[in-house]
């Protein structure tokens, strides 16, 4: 029996539940699209709020059944300074994880995976460049949660016709081909 997950529309609400202090935010957003068969992921946004330094120091993920896919993370644990915002895009290599999609999974079914918890500590310097930092304990754990619509195929980005390249072509052609004659006309 294989168990697929949805999304309930509360779900969309809470989507991104921050502590009072750091917000984790997946990019592009919350659920994006994939295709069977193929390795999509998001990448992050911290944004610490407080006086401190934030540093994550785990990244817990929920499981996801293997007739799904299978999750990578991509996560590279940034020092995140008091009042400022850390960002990463996916790129493939870098971001927040990755899912590669079974080739099974069907289009219409939404991979939701609750409970992507980022856990934390603050520091009154950055423990990156200040080895002597003081760790002034555990942060709030940061919660998020992310989904995958499965599609058939993904819209892809429309490109120009080469229709108005060929007019474009064509038209300085012709510019050129009526310059030339003028210009012989007047010698």
């Amino acid at each position: 029996m294989r168990i697929s997950f949805t999304l309930l529309p509360i779900a969309f609400l809470a989507a991104t539940v921050a502590s009072a202090d750091v917000t984790l935010m997946p990019l592009p957003g919350t659920t994006i699209d994939g295709t069977p068969g193929n390795t999509i992921g998001w990448g992050y946004e911290i944004i610490n709020t407080t006086a401190d330094w934030y540093v994550p120091e785990s990244l817990s993920l929920p499981s996801i059944l293997s007739t799904d896919g299978t999750l990578t993370t991509l996560f590279d644990y940034p020092a995140v300074g008091p009042g400022d915002t850390v960002s990463e895009s996916y790129n493939g290599v870098q971001g927040l994880l990755a899912v590669t999609l079974s080739g099974s999974v069907s289009p219409g079914v939404t991979v939701t995976l609750n409970n992507v918890l980022l856990g934390g500590e603050f520091f009154a310097e950055n423990p990156f460049t200040d080895p002597s930092a003081t760790d002034l304990g555990a942060a709030p754990n940061v919660t998020t949660a992310i989904a995958v619509n499965v599609v058939s195929s993904v819209t892809p980005i429309p490109e120009p016709s080469m229709m108005w390249v060929l007019m474009g072509i064509c038209l300085v052609l012709l510019i050129h081909g009526w310059y030339q004659h003028s210009q012989r006309d007047h010698a």
